[in-house]
């Protein structure tokens, strides 16, 4: 998805009053099965997209949704962009 269709539904949001973040979720989220994961106060915090700052998930809450089945190479992607953006 592009930074400017991300942009529009972001807009969309802001203007429907719908509190939001990138990454999904409002403390809770269906799982498979009926069960739901519930995040921890601490799962979400501030981003930048193009340049704009967008709520999104913490670097630990990312790396915790990467545990707990074999990485697939879009989650081993997704995890060095994590530690880059650490390294910084």
């Amino acid at each position: 998805m592009r930074a400017a269709d991300v942009f529009d539904v972001l807009d969309r949001l802001d203007e429907a009053g719908v509190r939001h973040w990138v990454g999904g979720g409002y403390g809770r989220q269906e799982g498979l099965g009926g069960a739901y994961f519930d995040y921890p106060p601490g799962a979400f915090t501030s981003g930048s997209i193009g340049g704009r700052p967008v709520p999104c998930l913490s670097a630990a809450q990312q790396r915790q949704f990467r545990t707990g089945y074999e990485l697939r190479p879009q989650d081993l992607h997704d995890l060095a962009e994590l530690a880059a953006l650490e390294e910084r």
